[in-house]
């Protein structure tokens, strides 16, 4: 049971949708490859860990075209990690990354047990360009990354997605593809 649910008060878009992905995506896994340590060295909102919040778009309107030209090596390349109450997300070049030894921020650094995880880049306000990818918490299946995608548009996003690639069972990384509008 969420924390809103616990306290009676209103569910966020972002809970309502990533409920429901945590439902049938499940369960919560730990971090596959990664030992005690550096890596998972627990960032917080001090550290600039933000949990989502709910977009504010209630459909595509106004939208540009299918394909959305992001520059995610500008350094606004962002970690997603949908946890088991809520989904945060942090820059993945910051001060707290530059501490660690592989000098950014790594997904095990913002969770322990978690659904799925993978990058993102907000292009403007409430308009988001995601991947499912991860080597830790990826994303398990194309029906997943479908729903991921779902859940980020139902959370009041204007998605783009470089979707899934079926030859590698992955989600694909950025820059080996345009992404693609969700609709």
């Amino acid at each position: 049971m969420s924390q809103s649910d616990k306290i009676g008060v209103a569910k966020t878009r972002v809970a309502m949708a990533f409920d429901e992905y945590r439902r049938k995506h499940g369960p919560a896994r730990h971090p596959r490859g990664t030992q005690i340590g550096d890596l998972t060295v627990p960032m917080t909102p001090a550290d600039s860990l933000s949990e989502l919040a709910d977009g504010t778009n209630n459909a595509n309107s106004g939208q540009p075209g299918p394909v959305l030209a992001v520059d995610w090596q500008s350094g606004d390349l962002r970690l997603w990690v949908v946890r088991t109450d809520d989904v945060v997300h942090a820059p993945e070049l910051c001060a707290f990354g530059s501490k660690r030894v592989a000098g950014v921020v790594k997904h095990t650094n913002l969770t322990g047990p978690a659904y799925a995880a993978g990058e993102a880049v907000f292009a403007g306000q409430a308009r988001i360009v995601v991947n499912g990818w991860s080597g830790r918490y990826p994303v398990r299946s194309k029906e997943a990354m479908v729903a991921i995608e779902t859940a980020f548009k139902q959370s009041g996003y204007d998605v783009w997605s470089t979707g899934w690639d079926s030859d590698t069972r992955t989600g694909v990384r950025f820059g080996t593809v345009s992404p693609r509008r969700v609709t």
